[in-house]
């Protein structure tokens, strides 16, 4: 996992977990780990709500990425 990536709190609020596919050429970055998400790979993409009620979203290359921030 990559040093600067923050971990979920017990405040926030996991709203939706769904699977994506990277269908543009420009890349996403996965949260967990840093690196880029490439066109027709699937991904893992998960909204969070803050106790603030702020929405966040991320994404996650795979299930071990996803698993050490959730």
């Amino acid at each position: 996992m990559a040093e600067n990536v923050r971990q979920v709190s017990k405040s926030e609020r996991v709203e939706c977990v769904s699977t994506r596919i990277q269908l543009t050429e420009n890349s996403t970055t996965c949260d967990g780990c840093g690196e880029s998400i490439e066109q027709r790979v699937q991904y893992k993409y998960v909204t969070v709500q803050g106790s603030s009620g702020r929405f966040t979203e991320f994404s996650f290359c795979d299930e071990d990425c996803f698993g050490e921030t959730f």
